[in-house]
Protein backbone atom coordinates (compact mmCIF):
# COMPACT_ATOMS: atom_id res chain seq x y z
CA UNK A 1 0.00 0.00 0.00
CA UNK A 2 1.53 3.43 -1.32
CA UNK A 3 -0.46 5.99 0.24
CA UNK A 4 1.52 8.92 -0.61
CA UNK A 5 2.01 8.21 -3.97
CA UNK A 6 -1.43 8.76 -4.36
CA UNK A 7 -1.30 12.28 -3.86
CA UNK A 8 -1.49 14.27 -6.64
CA UNK A 9 1.89 15.06 -8.17
CA UNK A 10 0.91 18.99 -8.75
CA UNK A 11 1.06 19.67 -4.57
CA UNK A 12 3.94 21.90 -3.95
CA UNK A 13 4.98 20.42 -1.10
CA UNK A 14 9.07 18.10 -1.99
CA UNK A 15 8.97 14.84 -1.09
CA UNK A 16 11.43 15.01 1.44
CA UNK A 17 9.50 17.62 3.01
CA UNK A 18 6.70 15.17 2.65
CA UNK A 19 8.54 12.51 4.55
CA UNK A 20 9.55 14.38 7.06
CA UNK A 21 6.22 16.06 8.27
CA UNK A 22 5.02 12.03 7.25
CA UNK A 23 7.17 10.63 10.13
CA UNK A 24 7.05 13.54 12.84
CA UNK A 25 2.99 12.89 12.69
CA UNK A 26 3.56 9.12 12.87
CA UNK A 27 5.88 9.83 15.63
CA UNK A 28 3.20 11.59 17.53
CA UNK A 29 0.77 8.91 17.07
CA UNK A 30 2.99 5.97 18.02
CA UNK A 31 2.12 4.98 22.05
CA UNK A 32 0.01 8.16 22.18
CA UNK A 33 -2.50 7.86 24.44
CA UNK A 34 -4.93 10.04 22.43
CA UNK A 35 -4.63 7.87 19.44
CA UNK A 36 -5.42 4.38 20.45
CA UNK A 37 -6.79 1.79 18.21
CA UNK A 38 -7.47 -0.15 16.40
CA UNK A 39 -8.39 3.25 14.55
CA UNK A 40 -11.93 3.48 12.52
CA UNK A 41 -12.12 1.54 9.66
CA UNK A 42 -11.52 4.63 7.15
CA UNK A 43 -8.47 5.43 8.40
CA UNK A 44 -5.44 2.74 7.83
CA UNK A 45 -3.81 1.06 10.71
CA UNK A 46 -0.38 2.50 12.18
CA UNK A 47 1.41 0.02 11.03
CA UNK A 48 0.06 0.37 7.64
CA UNK A 49 1.41 4.05 7.49
CA UNK A 50 4.93 3.37 8.92
CA UNK A 51 5.08 1.20 5.77
CA UNK A 52 4.31 3.16 3.36
CA UNK A 53 6.76 6.33 4.70
CA UNK A 54 9.62 3.74 4.70
CA UNK A 55 8.20 2.17 1.09
CA UNK A 56 8.05 5.58 -0.28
Amino acid sequence: MRLFRQLPRCLSVKDAELLLKANTIIAAMTDNPNFPEPWPVQAPALSSLKDAVANF
